[in-house]
């Protein structure tokens, strides 16, 4: 697939959409910077394919280039179907650099647009990391109230607590996580990893 669509571009250099079919498959193959050019092309001469521009925006993220993945994420509008996903992706690069408030606010624009439990979730854990134990606390304890049997959910305040920095908490939360699924591997982990520690 790779050499037909590359003997189409050299054939047809003026055929944006194969050049697209091919950035596609050269990000599969993980040939980052060969679709990147062609993706930077596609949005160049088409700049409303926001689908392109999401794709850009992953490409950037993964051969490292932060700035730029921010930019073309940013391109893509609210009501298109990629928004929620593009503000979670530049709300990572944000938690990645320590810039907890800017993270927060990423999350908060695309649960506006879906709120989900795993988005809400993250931002649960952004508020902790921000220093908004209440706030954190407010988000997981809304979700169990909907959910109070969750071993999954307890398991995540006991996350909050500990990204808090509030070890006792965490450890209070996660035994009661198993107290409702003794198999959840991620709390029995955090439990050991947490007693290791001391």
């Amino acid at each position: 697939a790779l050499a037909t669509f590359m003997l189409v571009e050299e054939r047809y250099p003026e055929d944006v959409q194969s050049a697209v079919r091919l950035g596609y498959l050269l990000f599969e193959v993980r040939r980052y910077l060969e679709a990147r050019g062609r993706f930077e092309r596609a949005v160049g001469d088409s700049p409303a394919d926001y689908e392109v521009a999401f794709f850009l925006g992953v490409v950037d993220r993964r051969i490292g280039d932060s700035d730029a993945a921010i930019l073309a994420f940013s391109r893509i509008p609210e009501d298109h179907r990629y928004f929620p996903e593009a503000h979670a992706q530049i709300a990572s690069i944000y938690e990645r650099r320590g810039e907890y408030e800017k993270a927060l606010h990423e999350v908060e624009r695309a649960r506006a647009v879906r709120d989900t439990d795993e988005m809400r979730l993250y931002s649960a854990t952004l508020r902790a990391k921000a220093g908004d134990l209440d706030g954190a606390v407010a988000v997981v304890g809304a979700m169990l109230s909907e959910q109070p049997d969750s071993d999954q959910l307890l398991f995540n305040m006991g996350v909050v607590y500990g990204e808090a920095d509030e070890p006792d908490q965490a450890v209070d939360y996660m035994l009661q996580a198993l107290e409702r699924n003794p198999d959840n591997a991620s709390a029995l982990n955090y439990i050991g990893y947490t007693w290791a520690e001391r």
